[in-house]
């Protein structure tokens, strides 16, 4: 169900996902990290909440590892891409 019709399931302060860095999911509060998935969910309304928020992490990642590296060619998963970096445009 696509987001515009209810929130999200309010994320928990779980621990890290496998292959996160430490403190990527911090890097956002609890409501921060709702709301993008939230838009996430919008532009993906197939999407389950757990599967959001694993790309809103991945794009966290993506975005601490840039931080780290500023030199390094990187670029992130197609998910995170294709969903939060460049969303669907309305048509």
């Amino acid at each position: 169900m696509a987001c515009t019709t209810g929130n999200p399931t309010p994320c928990s302060a779980s621990p890290e996902p496998p292959g996160s860095p430490a403190g990527a999911r911090a890097m956002l509060s609890d409501a921060a990290f709702n709301g993008v998935t939230h838009s996430v969910l919008d532009n993906s309304p197939e999407w389950t909440t757990d599967r959001a928020g694993r790309v809103v992490v991945e794009a966290l990642t993506f975005v601490a590892a840039a931080s780290l590296f500023p030199t390094a060619r990187i670029s992130p998963t197609q998910e995170v891409d294709e969903d939060v970096v460049h969303p669907p445009q309305p048509e």
